[in-house]
């Protein structure tokens, strides 16, 4: 740990060393003002809008401060409106501000606002309702209070229907049809993957989310991790100041009910803010698993059989507590210090039917195995962080330090009562399994941003982070009354690794054109280990790579309004195993199906460009194009009559595709949300000896309409669908859902009630054939629990003042790459 802190102390003094060196001005347009009332005294709180004049859509929001002033910075060339409310008040609305090279700061008349007629009116809460989706440069942002069928839900369902992402059946995510995409939490990575993943989003409330970005092209200052990018998924954090906050509590009934409940808290006083997010859910979900499974002699005749019936009862639980604290030590200087617990317990109870028939498909046996599991996971995180601003023109420079720790803990047993044809007990025996699985993650960065001229910026930043993973696995075998060690599941992995990291990034903008580049350094040294036992050999791995990850974006303005606009991307990529995908043990499933990982797999690489077009806000087409070098996907091998689940370097992929994103106000009333792709996804390489060289076309589409029907109503429709699809050695069915909701807004807008149903046609349910296994043929098919009705009651309180925040962030690709037991 000493070693640890002496490298991020030269990191600071090396970067800040870089900082003293650039000289320059500021690289964007500022617009500032004071808000008077009639007695010319200060209005503290008054709300500001900055609007863009041409559609009048929202662009950012600020907070008069105690001496009454509001500022706007880093904004675009364009041309803006200003709107001022207060309680009591009417509306003011500026005259054009025009934004251009000549004229890049405005600093405004003071505004002086004017009284409602006589009278005192009730304290009010008067807001802007962002839109639900807003497109940037380099991402997608995603308001998650802008669509009414969010309402209630987990983070993991609010993504299922986002546009833009879909969802297989294991519970990984695509972004725009593109599996290997990173989950960040406040810009962080969640470190999970597939059902795992799953668990962890679906205790995550709605009420702490406040937006999610898509993010397919990342800058040099994020991670190189994520073949398809990011989603970042950003957390509640009240930016107002004196003592305010916000409460939501939902109750959902579909097969079960759940609960999903959230506190957010935040108190500004003189040079320190205190703020506190709580979060509580409760699910017991159901899922339905049926497996048909036919196993083939060499010359293609029947053999045996195996058709599963599975029934999951899940109930899961999560309880989430974030808090911290912003010293502000001058008006330049803030640090902060932020502690997290996430924990969650998790109990399954899984009956399964089993029947194996033989070549002439009559029942042979019976095997009926009665599951249980109990999982307790704990996420602890403590981030320490620091913002530094050398001036008002942009020139800054943030560092953290980061200690992230996962704790899990998996009991499971296996009962398994083997059957004759006639029902007769045959033989019975229990498989009993300790799973314990402990991660510690280490990790320092620093960045600095320095503006060189007008709309010219350079950013620089360096990065390191150390890992070190122990997974325990104990199996023991129980017929009767003697348990056993059963050592040919046992396993014991130890895993360590560093990765050093650097970036610079340079921006500029110029008339109609606007470009920036970077150019981000890895270098990763991993060593491994898994430890034997007196069936198993000791195994050791070690690996030491690194590379280049070029960024680059483009766009030219094809008019002088910048309405239209042409953009094209560069990326290159890297995607790193999954820690607990590098154990080769065997881990069980059931008695006729294993996982188990490849300490051989190398990290895939992948180069992605887009090309796009885009008018103002209404529409953006995209053609996309990805190749990517040993790509690795889960892959089944047969062993005996047993199938074996393990991730593989299948070798290479070529994705191509085309998006079309539309925003359409069809009336005063009605507002439009489309997004729709299709896509051509290409494997080529070897599984197990045999070539495989699969080709297809794939398509998504979602549809969300936003109805205002007056007096605090408004409603909202939407739909999504995917087509059928290919990966490797899957191919899934299409599926599609429908969902609505109603909203109603009491209290003077500071409460809200709202209502929404999901999956009203119960539509959700997924069907996958594995292809290319030698002499097997498999359909999965999996129902779960996707149809319920979601009551949500939301409230806002508090007085608001203004308070500076900044982002906070260091432990960034390393927690994406824990998979959960």
């Amino acid at each position: 740990m000493r070693h640890f802190c002496v490298r991020f102390c030269v990191v600071l003094l090396l970067t800040n060393g870089i900082c003293q060196t650039v000289k320059g001005q500021a690289d964007s347009a500022m617009i500032s003002g004071l808000t008077n009332g009639m007695n010319n005294k200060p209005l503290i709180g008054a709300t500001v809008f900055l609007l863009r004049q041409k559609d009048s859509g929202l662009v950012k929001t600020d907070v008069t401060d105690n001496e009454g002033k509001f500022q706007f910075e880093h904004l675009r060339i364009d041309s803006y409106l200003v709107s001022v409310t207060y309680v009591g008040y009417k509306k003011y609305y500026s005259q054009p501000l025009i934004v251009n090279v000549s004229q890049a700061a405005f600093s405004l008349p003071d505004i002086v606002l004017i009284q409602n007629g006589a009278g005192t009116l009730a304290e009010v809460s008067v807001s802007a309702k962002r839109p639900f989706i807003e497109r940037k440069i380099d991402r997608t942002v995603l308001n998650i209070d802008g669509a009414i069928a969010n309402a209630g839900n987990n983070a993991m369902e609010i993504l299922e229907i986002a546009p833009g992402i879909s969802i297989n059946s294991d519970g990984s995510l695509n972004l725009k049809g593109k599996k290997g995409v990173n989950i960040y939490v406040d810009d962080k990575p969640t470190n999970l993957s597939g059902e795992d993943l799953s668990n962890y989003l679906r205790s995550l409330p709605y009420g702490t989310i406040d937006k999610i970005e898509l993010i397919t092209n990342p800058p040099a200052k994020y991670d190189a991790a994520g073949n398809a990018g990011i989603i970042n998924i950003k957390t509640k954090k009240i930016k107002a100041g004196g003592f305010n906050g916000s409460v939501t509590a939902s109750y959902a009934q579909g097969f079960y009910g759940r609960t999903s409940n959230s506190l957010n808290l935040n108190y500004r006083m003189k040079k320190v803010n205190l703020f506190a997010n709580i979060g509580y859910s409760e699910s017991t979900r159901r899922l339905l698993l049926e497996i048909d499974r036919k196993y083939k002699n060499a010359d293609g005749s029947a053999k045996i059989a195996l058709e599963t019936n599975s029934i999951n009862k899940r109930q899961q639980k999560g309880t989430l507590v974030k808090f911290g604290f912003d010293h502000y030590i001058t008006k330049k200087t803030t640090w902060g210090i932020v502690f997290s617990d996430f924990v969650t317990p998790i109990s399954q109870r899984i009956n399964t039917n089993n029947q194996l028939l033989n070549s002439g498909n009559l029942t042979d046996s019976i095997v009926v195995a009665d599951s249980y599991i109990i999982e307790h996971r704990n996420n602890k995180a403590v981030n320490l962080n620091l913002i530094h601003s050398y001036d008002n023109n942009g020139k800054e420079l943030s560092a953290n330090l980061d200690y992230v720790n996962y704790s899990w803990r998996n009991a499971q047993s296996f009962n398994n009562f083997i059957y004759n044809p006639d029902n007769t007990l045959k033989s019975n025996d229990e498989v009993i399994g300790n799973l314990p699985t402990n991660i510690d993650i280490y990790s320092a960065k620093a960045d600095y941003i320095h503006p060189l001229s007008e709309g010219t910026r350079m950013e620089a930043g360096v990065k390191s982070s150390f890992t070190k993973t122990r997974n325990l696995a104990e199996y023991f075998n129980r017929v009767g009354n003697l348990v056993t060690p059963d050592y040919d599941k046992t396993n014991n992995l130890r895993y360590q690794e560093t990765i050093n990291a650097g970036y610079v990034n340079f921006s500029r903008e110029y008339r109609r054109f606007a470009i920036q580049a970077g150019l981000r350094f890895e270098n990763t040294v991993a060593r491994g280990g898994q430890l034997g036992n007196v069936m198993k050999p000791d195994s050791v791995f070690k690996r030491n790579y690194s590379n280049l990850f070029p960024t680059g974006y483009l766009s030219y303005k094809l008019d002088t309004n910048g309405n239209s606009v042409l953009t094209a991307t560069y990326g290159k990529r890297i995607s790193r195993p999954y820690y607990q995908d590098l154990n080769p043990f065997l881990l069980f499933i059931d008695k006729f199906t294993y996982d188990a990982g490849n300490p051989f797999l190398k990290p895939m690489l992948s180069h992605n460009i887009e090309l796009a077009y885009s008018y103002k806000e209404l529409i953006k087409i995209t053609l996309m194009y990805g190749h990517t070098k040993d790509y690795f996907i889960g892959t089944t091998e047969r062993q005996n009559d047993i199938l074996i689940e393990r991730p593989g370097n299948a070798g290479k992929y070529i994705s191509r595709g085309l998006s079309l994103e539309l925003s359409k106000n069809i009336v005063k009333w009605w507002t439009v949300n489309f997004y729709g792709d299709v896509l051509n996804d290409h494997y080529q390489g070897q599984l197990y000896g045999s070539n495989l060289d699969t080709s297809a076309f794939l398509a998504s589409a979602s549809i969300n309409n936003q109805f205002k029907l007056g007096k605090g109503w408004s409603a909202e429709l939407n739909a999504n669908y995917q087509s059928q699809k290919l990966e490797g050695q899957t191919v899934t069915n299409a599926v599609g859902q429908v969902s609505a909701g109603v909203r109603k807004s009491i209290l003077n807008n500071k409460a809200a009630i709202r209502l929404n149903v999901r999956d009203i046609f119960y539509s959700i349910k997924y069907t996958n054939r594995v292809t290319n296994i030698r002499l097997v043929e498999q359909l999965t098919r999996n129902i779960n629990d996707t149809r319920f009705v979601n009551l949500t009651f939301s409230y806002q309180f508090g007085k608001r003042t203004k308070q500076r925040d900044h982002e906070r962030t260091s432990a960034d690709n390393e927690k994406d790459r824990v998979k959960e037991q």
